[in-house]
Order: structure tokens, then C-alpha cells, then sequence
């Protein structure tokens, strides 16, 4: 998260902390829910064996690469202009 706001000049720090909040409040639930249904397919196709190791790695394996898609995606948050141009006040 210090990476997003560091990228926020300090004026819009208040309005960035909000949308925070609600991306939080929203796609926690819905990466969840995703996942949740995930697993119940996986569930459901995978044999009688192994069902329920290979269901949760894989579910796994979606989550880790889910966040490896983020850490990948804050390498291009740049700067605002505003902060870039006065600084850090």
C-alpha cells in the first residue's frame, strides 16, 4: 500500500485513502467468491483420488499468480505530476 500512496501527491492523499477503502470493501468479496467457485469447479471435475490436494494447489496457484499480477502491475505506478514537480510537500 506505501507504494500506491507514495505515488499520490499529499493534496490527494485523503481522496486516494477512500477509494482505497472501497476497492478494499468491494473486490475482497469478490476475490473471495471467485476463488469459492473456483475451488467447487475444481471440486466437481477433478477424480476421486487426489480431489481434494490437487483442488486446493490449484486454487492456490490462482492466488499466487493473481498476486504475482500485482506486484508485476506496481512497477508501472509512476509518480503524479504535482509531486514530481514541488516535491514532497
Amino acid at each position: 500500500m506505501s507504494v500506491g500512496y507514495a505515488s499520490i501527491a499529499r493534496a490527494d492523499i485523503p481522496m486516494a485513502t477512500t477509494a482505497l477503502n472501497i476497492v478494499q470493501r468491494i473486490d475482497g468479496p469478490t476475490l473471495i467468491t471467485a476463488c469459492a467457485t473456483f475451488l467447487g469447479w475444481r471440486f466437481a471435475t477433478v477424480g476421486s483420488s487426489h480431489a481434494g490436494s490437487e483442488a486446493y494447489a490449484e486454487t492456490f496457484g490462482l492466488l499466487a499468480l493473481f498476486h504475482g499480477a500485482l506486484l508485476l502491475a506496481t512497477r508501472f505506478v509512476k509518480p503524479s505530476e504535482r509531486r514530481r514537480q514541488f516535491g514532497s510537500n
